[in-house]
């Protein structure tokens, strides 16, 4: 290697050093404000459920990412839809389109949705590029005088905690490495539908924690629906005129 290299490839290693020391990061998904109501509502267990996904993300700060923050909220509500609605149907709940008579309306509004940057995951990682969820969550009552909330929390999830693949070179590798990992198929996975697969599964399972509370009877179901199980839900309920939010 030579000297102008070597100076290079200590640049880079202090730089990717501090980014990593700088930036603090929490990954998987956190569920927080968990309120349920402890006065009796309607003693009969809820049959019917609609879902609502509504987009309350604040807008860009620059212009040029408003095409991209659009795609990330389209995507995600029309994914969170479709697994909700297939999670919640395996549980043996009728999901029934918005407007419909339901026992229970499900609504979610996400409040901050970014897919982040995925040459930073992968490159420097430790929270730098990470993606970010944040939905807002109540389960009401159709049934009880005043429609009240049964169930409120927030779900917030984030990923690109871990070191990316130029920690390496950190740690002696060259840039030619972070090139190859760049060039793999694959390295550079879209993390924003994991998010929206986490924050499902965490929806459904406060949801049956509180049908537990209230010795209300919800099948096993399944952890998170899979693609192909949630694209099926999503184009019955399109049939049905459930709009695709």
């Amino acid at each position: 290697m030579t000297s102008t290299n070597q100076h290079v490839g200590r640049r880079v290693r202090w730089a990717i050093l501090a980014a990593a020391l700088s930036v603090t990061a929490c990954t998987g998904t956190h569920v927080r404000n968990v309120v349920s109501v402890a006065r009796e509502v309607s003693p009969q267990p809820p049959r019917t459920i609609a879902i609502v996904v509504e987009n309350d993300s604040p807008a860009p700060k620059h212009a040029r990412h408003d095409d991209a923050h659009q795609v990330d909220v389209n995507t995600t509500q029309a994914a969170l839809l479709a697994q909700l609605s297939a999670v919640l149907k395996s549980r043996g709940l009728v999901v029934v389109r918005p407007g419909q008579d339901a026992d229970i309306v499900l609504r979610c509004q996400i409040t901050q949705v970014h897919s982040g940057n995925e040459a930073l995951r992968l490159i420097v990682g430790y929270g730098a590029g990470k993606a970010d969820l944040r939905v807002t969550v109540a389960l009401a009552d159709q049934r009880s005088e005043g429609r009240p909330t049964l169930l409120s929390f927030e779900a917030r999830s984030t990923t690109g905690v871990g070191g990316g693949a130029a920690m390496g070179v950190a740690s002696g590798g060259t840039l030619s490495d972070v090139k190859a990992a760049l060039s793999v198929p694959g390295t550079m996975k879209h993390n924003l539908p994991s998010e929206t697969e986490q924050t499902t599964a965490h929806i459904d399972g406060q949801i049956a924690t509180y049908f537990t509370t209230r010795s209300w009877p919800l099948a096993t179901g399944v952890a998170v629906a899979d693609e192909s199980t949630a694209r099926s839900t999503a184009n019955d309920l399109a049939q049905s005129g459930t709009p695709q939010k």
